[in-house]
């Protein structure tokens, strides 16, 4: 049987345009998810950027990387040059070059330009406890002990699908420029 309407088919074909439509918009939109999730290992000192696998190196990325008690809003006041306020407070002047002495229990060695997913954001908090969500400036950050770190997936060898958390600083985003 033939269908000689040309409304019918022509409603066909817009409800066929929509479905390809609204199928390419879906999978646009899984794309740049994706996408925005890829992390870079970067920083550190060239050899790589220690990862924490468990609670021992959760307590050791703590220790290593919290924020000095000077870096308070009473301190940032009491200067006005803003490269003391660098030294006191930012993240960046904290970090210190990994060597190999420093691979511990609980933590590895992960190379620079290590390409990884991140399965999400936490905040180690001095013991080892991760805290999620935690909203703090700074100051408070300094005060706590709190380190920001994502939980990341590795995407390729020697290192496929380990899972663990690296320090904020130390991850590049791929796509997009979006927080």
């Amino acid at each position: 049987m033939r269908v000689r309407n040309p409304w019918f088919i022509a409603l066909i074909a817009c409800l066929i345009l929509v479905a390809t439509v609204a199928t390419a918009l879906l999978l646009l939109g899984w794309y740049v998810s994706r996408q925005q999730r890829i992390r870079i290992v970067r920083g550190g000192s060239g050899g790589g950027v220690l990862m924490a696998v468990d609670g021992d190196g959760l307590r050791y990325l703590n220790e290593l990387y919290s924020l000095p008690k000077t870096c308070t809003k009473a301190n940032v006041r009491a200067v006005r040059d803003p490269l003391v306020y660098v030294q006191l407070c930012n993240p960046a002047s904290n970090l210190v070059p990994v060597t190999s002495q420093m691979v511990k229990k609980g933590v590895i060695l992960i190379p620079q330009r290590t390409t990884a997913i991140s399965v999400g954001q936490s905040f180690i908090l001095p013991g080892g406890r991760l805290v999620q969500p935690y909203a703090a400036n700074t100051f408070e950050m300094a005060r706590d002990g709190a380190v920001e770190v994502e939980r990341i997936r590795i995407m390729q060898p020697p290192n496929e699908n380990l899972e663990g958390w690296v320090v904020e600083d130390f991850l590049g985003r791929v796509c997009c420029a979006m927080p």
